[in-house]
C-alpha cells in the first residue's frame, strides 16, 4: 500500500477544496506513515506478535481512516485526481484486512521498488537496438535483485563479472544476488575482484 504517492497529484489542486481538504489529505498520509512506522518497529517480532501489535495499534486507526475516506469519496467525482486517490485507498481495504490478520504479510506491495522502472520507461524506448534493450532490462533486473537482497550492486557486479568466467555451470545459482550474499557472509568463497 503506497497511499502517500497517490495523493501527490491532489496536492497540486488543493486550492479548489480549501484548507479542509488539505487537512483530510494530511490525516490520510499521516495514518499511512504511522502504519509504516509501526511496521518498522515490528521487524524483529514473530508473525504472531506482529499480528497482535497490528490489531492493537493499527486496527482502530485504519477504521477511522476508512470513515474519513468514505466521507470524502462522496464529495469527489471518481475521475478527479482526489477521487482517483480516494478510490485507490478504498480498493485497498480487502488487502489491509489480510495484512491485519496475518503477521507474515508485508504492509506494502513494493511499489516504490518498481517505480523507477515506470518512470524510466520512456527513456528506455531509445536503447539503440532490441538487443540493447534486452541487455538494459537484464542489467536493471540484476540491480533491483541486488537491492532487494541487501547487496551493493557495484560490489556484486564487479565480483560476478570476474568470477563468471571460471565458475562451474552446475553452481550457477551461487551467483544469484541473495545466494551470493549468503555464501560471501559464510566465507565459502572470497571475492575475486578488488
Amino acid at each position: 500500500m503506497c497511499v502517500p504517492t497517490e495523493f501527490v497529484p491532489v496536492l497540486a489542486t488543493v486550492g479548489q477544496g480549501g484548507p479542509a481538504v488539505l487537512v483530510r489529505i494530511v490525516i490520510v498520509v499521516a495514518v499511512a506513515a504511522g502504519l509504516i512506522f509501526v511496521e518498522k518497529e515490528t521487524a524483529d517480532l514473530t508473525p504472531q506478535e506482529r499480528r497482535q501489535l497490528r490489531r492493537a495499534q493499527c486496527l482502530p486507526v485504519l477504521w477511522r481512516m476508512r470513515t474519513v475516506v468514505r466521507e470524502m469519496r462522496k464529495r469527489y467525482a471518481p475521475e478527479d485526481s482526489m477521487g482517483k486517490a480516494l478510490t485507490y485507498i478504498h480498493n485497498q481495504w480487502r488487502t489491509l484486512r489480510q495484512y491485519l490478520k496475518d503477521g507474515r504479510l508485508p504492509i506494502d506491495n513494493n511499489e516504490q521498488a518498481i517505480r523507477p522502472n515506470a518512470v524510466g520507461r520512456k527513456n528506455w524506448l531509445f536503447t539503440g537496438s532490441p538487443r540493447g534493450g534486452e541487455i538494459g532490462a537484464a542489467t536493471y533486473s540484476l540491480v533491483e535483485c541486488c537491492k532487494r537482497a541487501g547487496v551493493e550492486p557495484f560490489d556484486y557486479l564487479r565480483d560476478v563479472l570476474v568470477r563468471i568466467r571460471v565458475h562451474p555451470d552446475e553452481r550457477a545459482e551461487d551467483l544469484v544476488p541473495l545466494r551470493w550474499k549468503q555464501l560471501r557472509e559464510a566465507v565459502e568463497f572470497v571475492p575475486l575482484a578488488r
